[in-house]
């Protein structure tokens, strides 16, 4: 039998980042909805290198 809504604890199965809002998910990670400049990514890629696996 599955549970009821009211069995089930939302908040101890994830963490409280899934219970949110968006508008404050975004604020509470500093994310831009339209993501990043062009210039930020570039400084990122000069900062990090490519998102790339290699292999050993």
């Amino acid at each position: 039998m599955a549970n009821t809504k009211d069995e089930v604890n939302v908040s101890k199965m994830y963490s409280k980042e899934c219970l949110l809002s968006k508008d404050d998910f975004i604020k509470e990670f500093e994310f831009k909805e339209n993501g990043i400049s062009s210039e930020e990514a570039n400084d990122k890629l000069h900062m990090y290198g490519l998102n790339e696996i290699t292999r050993c």
